[in-house]
């Protein structure tokens, strides 16, 4: 249960998809009239935002373009939502998306949030240069199997890599579901073994090929933690899927998931130990609701957990109706 001393108890959940939840049209809806945000992101990170959002291309998925406009278009959805009158007690992002809900939090503005996006896009495309690498998604086969089995697995996966050069389990996205990051030449040898795809992506994201870039971003991080307003609502972070009440700190464990792993499980395992009645997926979400599914579907088919995905205008006025 959350501590009644900072607010109600948590029954609305915001959560944010990091890089990877980008598509073609993605936030076309809110483009336009009132897209400040989304234009910061461009001149930040030196593209046209609008008419990459509603053309899509190759560009689209590159670090130092989608890491600010993803945050963008989130934020200006979250802050729809906001003026329609929802609120929520509780935040959580996937990697990227701990920025966002840095800002959902009350603690940063969400012009911020998208400026150290454009600076952590900018620092990962420089260390994706300068150590080339890749991300391979495992899927497990653990049909009854328990927790150990898995872990199991993943250790004898690291071990074969680890033979052939830097692996690092960079994200557990539900049971089963890993992705490694690291060298190409190790990953390869994995996937000779245990199959999986290469993810499309620029760089080896969580892991210790990113370790030059935790200094800079400490920084920036550090530099905007400096003009925050107090937090007014909890965080569960990537680092140890724990929540982070708005008085612990919450730079330290959000500067080191650059390296380390995403705990998405843990995190999902603890909003459901949470009173969290209803999850927002604020912005593009589909492998976010798949992950929820995958973990929380006994929750969720129950009816204890009820998921809401927000990407247009649409699904928006549809949230309101329901929460708000």
């Amino acid at each position: 249960m959350l501590d009644r001393r900072w607010g109600p108890v948590a029954v609305i959940a915001v959560l944010f998809a990091g890089h990877g939840a980008e598509h073609p049209g993605m936030g076309q809806d809110w483009v336009g009239p009132g897209s400040a945000l989304v234009e910061l992101a461009g001149s930040l990170a030196g593209f046209d935002a609008g008419k990459l959002l509603r053309r899509g291309g190759p560009s689209l998925h590159h670090t130092q373009v989608v890491q600010p406009l993803l945050t963008a278009v989130n934020l200006t959805i979250l802050a729809a939502l906001a003026q329609r009158g929802l609120a929520w007690q509780l935040c959580m992002g996937h990697s990227l998306g701990e920025l966002a809900a840095w800002s959902a939090s009350g603690a940063i503005t969400a012009s911020d949030a998208v400026t150290l996006a454009a600076r952590r896009g900018a620092i990962l495309a420089e260390l994706a240069r300068a150590h080339p690498g890749a991300m391979l998604a495992l899927r497990f086969d653990l049909a009854g199997a328990t927790g150990e089995a898995e872990a199991a697995k993943l250790d004898e996966a690291l071990a074969l890599g680890r033979a052939h050069g830097v692996v690092d389990p960079a994200v557990h996205n539900g049971p089963g579901q890993w992705v490694l990051s690291g060298q190409r030449p190790a990953l390869a040898e994995i996937a000779k073994r245990f199959g999986g795809s290469f993810v499309a992506t620029d760089g080896a994201w969580h892991s210790r090929l990113m370790a030059a870039g935790v200094a800079p971003f400490r920084v920036a991080v550090e530099a905007a933690a400096a003009n925050a307003q107090p937090r007014s609502r909890g965080i569960i972070t990537n680092q140890d899927g724990c929540l982070c009440r708005p008085e612990q700190d919450f730079v330290a464990p959000f500067v080191a998931q650059m390296t380390d792993t995403v705990r998405w499980v843990a995190c999902l395992r603890t909003l459901a130990k949470l009173e969290v009645r209803d999850a927002v997926l604020v912005g593009p979400s589909k492998a976010l609701a798949g992950s929820l599914l995958a973990t929380l579907g006994a929750k969720i088919d129950a009816g204890a957990l009820r998921v809401h995905r927000v990407e247009t205008r649409r699904e928006l006025d549809a949230v309101v109706e329901l929460l708000a």
